[in-house]
């Protein structure tokens, strides 16, 4: 992905949030990868993200394999100050 189009995609997604909830966040979470690259965080900021967050363990939640395998899989990768991946049951 370019800087133009990976800025694009990052403003177009801010103002999105800002006129659903008023707020762009505070943080930015890459979709798709789990570390943000410096090309992301850099056109991250110029839209007003100081922050980008990585995880470092996916739950895999979203592939609906019930609640003992994501226990599991969080349980068996997590470490101390692990960052971890779910995403909300629509």
């Amino acid at each position: 992905m370019t800087a133009l189009g990976a800025h694009a995609e990052i403003a177009g997604c801010a103002r999105r949030l800002y006129a659903l909830t008023g707020s762009v966040g505070r943080r930015f979470r890459p979709s798709q990868m789990h570390y943000s690259t410096p090309l992301i965080e850099r056109e991250a900021r110029k839209v007003g993200y100081r922050t980008c967050v990585s995880y470092d363990v996916d739950s895999l939640d979203y592939t609906d394999p019930g609640p003992d395998a994501i226990v599991s899989t969080v349980l068996g990768a997590a470490r101390l100050s692990a960052c971890i991946l779910g995403i909300p049951a629509p």
